[in-house]
């Protein structure tokens, strides 16, 4: 589920059925967007200074989008010094584990 907490910002609360834990805070913060090609979603959590996680997604509208678009995102990425180093690219090429639709 989504929601919208504050329709001034790009931020949203999101949870997963197949997470235990429920936010209540926002969570997927979309930092970027060319509003057509891709959106670069972000979120980092402190926990009291000792540890920190972080999530980065590139998502497209495309399954496999032109090369173009991906070195434009990972740019962005970058200038906005998030960690593009720990990305890993997901295979689009066979999706037979993807849940029936409907």
């Amino acid at each position: 589920s989504a929601t919208l907490p504050d329709s001034s910002v790009a931020e949203l609360i999101v949870n997963f059925d197949s997470v235990p834990v429920q936010f209540s805070v926002p969570n997927y913060k979309v930092v970027d967007t060319d509003y057509d090609n891709f959106a670069i979603v972000y979120n980092c959590n402190d926990f009291l200074g000792i540890a920190k996680t972080e999530s980065l997604w590139f998502l497209t509208r495309k399954q496999v989008p032109e090369q173009q678009i991906v070195d434009s995102g990972y740019q962005k990425m970058t200038s906005l010094g998030l960690p593009v180093s720990k990305l890993r690219q997901t295979d689009q090429t066979s999706c037979a584990n993807m849940p029936a639709l409907g």
